[in-house]
């Protein structure tokens, strides 16, 4: 059964929300290149990696 708690819903989803530089700040020089951002919309940070950024390959 679903009770509401008063508590406002914001993300049904278990999303997590980290700053911009939380994928990059404490990566080696070597993979400085393996996260990329992308901004297609201004108010919103999006980042990507590939599986071949972190192998070195």
């Amino acid at each position: 059964m679903t009770q509401h708690t008063g508590a406002p819903i914001f993300d049904a989803d278990q999303h997590m929300y980290e700053t911009a530089d939380a994928l990059t700040k404490y990566l080696p020089e070597k993979y400085s290149r393996a996260v990329q951002f992308a901004n297609p919309d201004p108010n919103a940070v999006k980042a990507a990696a590939s599986a071949s950024a972190w192998s070195g390959h």
